[in-house]
C-alpha cells in the first residue's frame, strides 16, 4: 500500500462518524415517492455535498416535479471516468411498526436503524466520504468523475434510465445498491405481462349447467375459472420447468420466475364471466433476450390453450409492458471489475463474493447504454422495505474504505 493511500484510508478510519453523520442527516428527509418537498430537500442536501467537494452540479427532471442531482469533476488529465451514482427515494415507513422513529437513525449492537440506511442512503453517504480524501489527494490529476443521485427506482421510474440516457456515461460505473459491502451482484430483469380471455357470449348464470355438465349441448366457459385452472396452473408449471432449466452462474437457482399479481374479471352474480385478466411478473436472466422470453410464453400460453375446447376458440390475448427492470450479468473481464475486486481485498485481505441473491435493480439501463456495471454497497437487502431496517456499521465502513481504495487506484491508473 502506498503512501497515498495509507492517508487516504486513515483519514476515513479517523473520520467515520462523519460517515455515520452524514447517513443519518440523509435518512431525516422523508424522500417517498412521489416526490414531495422532502425529496426536494434530499436532492438540495446532494448538491450542496458535491459542489463542497469541488464538482460542478447540474439538474434534470425523468418525470415532472422530480430532481435529479448530477456531479461532475474533470480535470485536464483525462485517462479515465467513473460513475457513481443511486437513488435517493426510499419505500415508505409505517411508524407504528417500527421500534424507533424511522426517519431518525438510532445505532444499536454495531447497527444503525433507519429508514434507508440499507436502500441505500448508506451507499450514497459513503460515496461522499470516499470521494472527500481521493479528491484532496488526487487534486489535478482526478480524471473525470460523475456523481448522481436519482428517483424512481422504487416505483419502477427509474432516474437512472435518464440519467444514461442523457449523458451521464463512464467508462465503468458503479451503482450502490446493497450488497453488505462483501459482494458484487448481477441484476434480473422484470416485465409485466396481462392475460386476457374474453367470451363474445355473454351467457346468463342459468346457463351453466348446460356447459359444465355432459350433454348440456353448450360449449362455454367461466372465464375466471379457466384462468384459474388452465392459464394460471400452465404458467406455475413452465415456472416450475425454467427452475430446473434456466441458470446463471451469479444468481441463485429458481430466479427466472412468473408471479402473478392481479386478477380480475366478471360483471354481476347474474352472468356468467365473460372476461378475466391477469397480470403476471415475468423475471428474467442476464443470458436471456427479453424478445425470447415473451416468445416462449406465448407459444406455452398456445399449446394450454390447444389442449382445451373452449381455449382452442378463444385463445389468451397478451399484451406486454415494457420492462420495468432490465437484467445486468457482472463484467467479470472488465479493468474496473478486477480493479474493484483488488481494492476489497486491499481494504479486507479477503476474495469478495460474487453473486449470492436476486437483484432488481437500474443496473440494466446503465449497461443497455453501453456502460459496464456492477452492483456494490452497503447494507443487507433483506432489512429493506421492512420494520426496523438497518445497516451493519463495519460494512459500511468497509464499503466506504472499498470505494475510496478502488476511486484511488481507477483514477490514477493511466
Amino acid at each position: 500500500m502506498d503512501s497515498e493511500l495509507k492517508e487516504i484510508l486513515d483519514h476515513i478510519d479517523q473520520h467515520k462518524n462523519k460517515l455515520y453523520e452524514t447517513v443519518s442527516e440523509l435518512v431525516s428527509f422523508r424522500s417517498i415517492n412521489p416526490c414531495g418537498e422532502d425529496g426536494k430537500a434530499a436532492q438540495k442536501y446532494m448538491a450542496s455535498k458535491l459542489t463542497s467537494l469541488g464538482l460542478s452540479v447540474n439538474e434534470f427532471e425523468s418525470f415532472p416535479g422530480v430532481p435529479n442531482v448530477v456531479g461532475v469533476i474533470e480535470t485536464s488529465h483525462v485517462h479515465r471516468s467513473l460513475l457513481l451514482t443511486g437513488h435517493i427515494d426510499v419505500f415508505p415507513a409505517k411508524i407504528e411498526e417500527w421500534d424507533s422513529p424511522p426517519f431518525e437513525t438510532v445505532i444499536s449492537d454495531g447497527k444503525m436503524f433507519g429508514r434507508g440506511t440499507s436502500d441505500m442512503k448508506g451507499s450514497l453517504a459513503g460515496f461522499l466520504i470516499a470521494l472527500e480524501p481521493v479528491l484532496k489527494v488526487l487534486r489535478k490529476n482526478v480524471g473525470r468523475i460523475i456523481y448522481a443521485t436519482v428517483f424512481g427506482e422504487e416505483i419502477g421510474q427509474s432516474g437512472t434510465r435518464f440519467l444514461s440516457e442523457q449523458g451521464g456515461k463512464g467508462d465503468f460505473a458503479i451503482l450502490g445498491e446493497p450488497s453488505q459491502g462483501h459482494s458484487l451482484h448481477a441484476s434480473i430483469g422484470v416485465m409485466s405481462l396481462c392475460i386476457t380471455l374474453n367470451d363474445v357470449a355473454r351467457l346468463h348464470l342459468g346457463a351453466r349447467r348446460n356447459f359444465i355438465h355432459a350433454g348440456g349441448g353448450l360449449i362455454g366457459a367461466n372465464c375466471i375459472e379457466k384462468m384459474a385452472t388452465h392459464i394460471i396452473i400452465g404458467l406455475r408449471e413452465l415456472e416450475r420447468s425454467w427452475g430446473v432449466i434456466k441458470i446463471h452462474p451469479y444468481l441463485p437457482a429458481g430466479q427466472a420466475l412468473i408471479s402473478p399479481f392481479r386478477i380480475q374479471g366478471g360483471e354481476e352474480m347474474g352472468l356468467n364471466p365473460s372476461n378475466c385478466k391477469l397480470c403476471v411478473a415475468v423475471f428474467y436472466l442476464p443470458n436471456e433476450k427479453e424478445e425470447e422470453v415473451k416468445k416462449e410464453i406465448e407459444e406455452h400460453l398456445r399449446a394450454i390453450a390447444a389442449c382445451d375446447i373452449w381455449l382452442k376458440d378463444h385463445p389468451p390475448l397478451c399484451e406486454w409492458d415494457p420492462p420495468s427492470y432490465l437484467p445486468a450479468g457482472l463484467p467479470t473481464k472488465h479493468d474496473g471489475f478486477i480493479q474493484l475486486c483488488h481494492a476489497y481485498k486491499t481494504v479486507t485481505g479477503k476474495e469478495i463474493k460474487l453473486g449470492g441473491r436476486g437483484a432488481i435493480t437500474d443496473a440494466g439501463w446503465l449497461l443497455r447504454q453501453g456502460i459496464p456495471t456492477v452492483v456494490y454497497g452497503a447494507g443487507d437487502i433483506t432489512t429493506a422495505h421492512g420494520k426496523n431496517e438497518y445497516v451493519y456499521l463495519d460494512d459500511l465502513l468497509i464499503f466506504t474504505k472499498t470505494m475510496a481504495t478502488f476511486i484511488y487506484q481507477w483514477m490514477k491508473a493511466k
